[in-house]
């Protein structure tokens, strides 16, 4: 079109584009004020509530808003125009994919900042994968729903695409089988991040991240084991974590027959219920259990039972424990028996 052509265009259709500009100014200043007042509203609900995501959901699809409007106000002003008559398939063309597209960044965008609102749970890796996938498939839909509209058979595509989706199942059966069991994992949350878990005989540590392949275990001694998430799922597990993180930890301690089992007991039980007051590890409201528990060769066995709040706890309070006891009964004269052999030789 040159600029002739153009001029005649605009003197031609002038009132009609001064319509259609002002319906789309007008709806734009009354939305923007209408949205302002809504936001005001949501905002103050949100801010009662103790969640972010609320306010996070807000801001994912701030702008958009201004974009709809818009578009609304194009197709209403152009409705009092000739242009409808003029252009009506190309402006149903472009009408269908603004709404197309609007609603679809709508959905990836709010689906995202779900998925980001747990990534703690969920751990950054999973996110990102599924943040990802999330963007495809919104992709895909819209794909599949503008080809409707078009009237395109999209049957044999689908048919193409469940041929390739089996063919790369097969190919990627371990990956595959870890990322469904790392979401199972996040789902139903038998461990989580920070969680001290056993698996079988081998592995112990604190579990450190979950991830859409695999889940990093860090151990005491500051190593880190790498397992694939399906090893996981198939594994028994002991979690110290699960509901009360709170154990008991016990310790045998033998003393002479010599010695009174009532005032060993009492030694005992000062013993434990000042580590108890001492020690934050301890748990506060559990008082210590102190009992004669077997009669042994040399001596009597005692059992002392405290309740710490986890299980690191355990290995910060144990040591103490035995040192204690040990200063108690070498102060208070009970003897800590010895296994003693005697030989007779005979000629």
């Amino acid at each position: 079109m040159d600029v002739q052509a153009l001029t005649q265009f605009l003197q031609l259709y002038k009132w009609d584009l001064i319509i259609v500009i002002g319906v789309i100014l007008g709806l734009l200043t009354l939305g923007k004020l209408t949205v302002m007042i809504i936001k005001n509203k949501v905002k103050h609900l949100a801010s009662k509530t103790e969640s972010e995501l609320d306010d996070l959901i807000l801001h994912a699809v701030d702008g958009l808003v201004e974009i709809a409007l818009f578009f609304l106000g194009l197709k209403i002003g152009i409705s009092f125009t000739r242009f409808a008559e003029l252009f009506p398939t190309q402006l149903d063309l472009i009408f269908y994919l603004a709404w197309v597209g609007l609603g679809t960044i709508i959905f990836i965008r709010v689906i995202n900042v779900v998925l980001g609102f747990n990534k703690e749970k969920l751990g950054i890796g999973t996110v990102t994968f599924l943040q990802k996938l999330t963007t495809f498939l919104g992709v895909i839909i819209a794909a599949v729903i503008i080809l409707d509209h078009f009237k395109v058979e999209i049957s044999p595509i689908i048919a193409s695409l469940g041929i390739a989706g089996l063919a790369v199942a097969l190919a990627l059966q371990d990956t595959l089988a870890n990322f469904f069991t790392g979401i199972y994992i996040t789902a139903d949350q038998p461990i989580r991040p920070g969680d001290y878990i056993e698996i079988g005989s081998d592995v112990a540590g604190t579990v450190k991240s979950i991830g859409w392949r695999s889940t990093k275990i860090k151990t005491w001694d500051n190593n880190v084991y790498i397992i694939p998430n399906k090893k996981i799922g198939e594994s028994i597990i002991l979690n110290y974590n699960v509901e009360d993180p709170k154990i008991s930890i016990s310790l045998d301690v033998e003393a002479s027959y010599k010695d009174n089992p009532e005032k060993v007991t009492k030694v005992l039980t000062d013993v434990a219920s000042k580590i108890k007051e001492k020690m934050d590890e301890c748990v506060k409201d559990a008082e210590p259990v102190v009992k004669p528990v077997e009669f042994k060769n040399s001596g009597i066995l005692y059992r002392i039972i405290l309740r710490v709040k986890n299980r690191g706890g355990k290995f910060a309070v144990r040591p103490v424990l035995v040192t204690e006891i040990y200063k108690a009964f070498k102060k208070h004269k009970i003897t800590i028996p010895f296994t003693t052999y005697l030989v007779q030789l005979q000629k």
